[in-house]
């Protein structure tokens, strides 16, 4: 985390990052995310940054294809729970993209769900 101090005349004002971070959570399946797991073992990065990535590849997808993977059907029939650090900036981006009837953590879901059991997809 970076640490910033400005002091203006008597007041002193510290910035902990530059942009602002939130954890959202999220259920998936079991299944996806034993999926998710391999994928991140194989591949050698965290489940965060392919999270991160696939959020990515979404927003960078054309709006018949988010569409698309917006109507993936999605059942969960033993849940875990995911939680991701995203900044404010991308998670903004994000929202703006998902029509207003998904709620983001649906959303989530959803773009996780497709692009884990999409193996010919690139997610790096």
């Amino acid at each position: 985390m970076e640490i910033k101090e400005f002091i203006e005349g008597n007041k002193k004002t510290i910035i902990l990052d530059e942009d602002l971070h939130r954890i959202i959570t999220f259920r998936i399946d079991r299944e996806t995310n034993k999926r998710l797991e391999e994928l991140s073992a194989k591949l050698n990065v965290t489940k965060t940054k392919l999270i991160l990535n696939m959020i990515m590849k979404f927003l960078a997808e054309d709006e018949q294809r988010r569409i698309l993977i917006l109507q993936y059907p999605v059942t969960i029939n033993s849940n875990s729970i995911i939680g991701v650090r995203v900044t404010e900036s991308l998670l903004s981006m994000f929202i703006e993209k998902v029509p207003t009837e998904y709620p983001y953590t649906v959303a989530l879901r959803k773009i996780v769900t497709f692009y884990t059991n999409d193996i010919r997809e690139n997610i790096l």
